[in-house]
């Protein structure tokens, strides 16, 4: 595991992908995230709901999925 330490709007390029340090404050930190639209930005704990959610649809049958959409990347977020 690689750690960096960042001051707010300095980067890390991992790839085509640029991370940029937004904000910290209150125990959090905020990063923005420009990624090649082929690339999915995804937070972990909303990966592994809708994983769960897969599975259970294909044991039963159903396909329902609730998205919360806060940890997707939207096209919105890449200005190009």
């Amino acid at each position: 595991m690689l750690v960096l330490s960042r001051r707010k709007g300095e980067q890390i390029i991992i790839g085509d992908s640029v991370l940029t340090l937004l904000d910290t404050g209150r125990g959090r930190v905020r990063i923005g995230i420009e990624a090649p639209d082929d690339v999915s930005v995804v937070c972990a704990e909303l990966r592994d709901e809708r994983l769960a959610e897969e599975y259970a649809s294909e044991v039963s049958g159903a396909g329902e999925s609730s998205n919360s959409g806060e940890c997707f990347k939207s096209p919105s977020m890449n200005p190009r």
